[in-house]
């Protein structure tokens, strides 16, 4: 996995106070953006939301499936007790769906990671 450099961006409001954004993909993105990854044999479409701090939300078909994080280890599933999941209803899988279920295990939560990096 390749490093990524960090980046401190600084966001002003109108209030006059600022918001502080630690960016750790090169473009320092603030808007969601849609990727694809292969679980099971399938590519799936997921879309990211980034948070602060270089944390993602990761939502597939309007649901939330969890966040992703860069450590100094590389990325990382944040455990569910600690992800909040806004406006996005959680993630359930449907037995009858033609979908693998998306589980954010080392492996998904890499090849994510490995997207977010990638995307331009």
């Amino acid at each position: 996995m390749k490093k990524i450099g960090f980046m401190y961006n600084y966001n002003a409001f109108p209030s006059g106070f600022g918001k502080h954004y630690l960016c750790f993909a090169v473009n320092c993105r603030m808007d969601s953006f849609n990727i694809t990854i292969s679980v099971a044999g399938q590519d799936l479409a997921l879309t990211l939301q980034p948070e602060e701090a270089g944390t993602y939300k990761v939502i597939f078909h309007g649901m939330l499936v969890g966040e992703i994080t860069m450590s100094d280890n590389g990325w990382d599933a944040l455990p569910m007790d600690e992800v909040s999941p806004g406006i996005f209803p959680m993630y359930e899988h449907k037995a009858d769906s033609a979908h693998p279920r998306i589980v954010l295990d080392a492996e998904t939560v890499a090849k994510i990671g490995e997207a977010v990096e990638t995307a331009e």
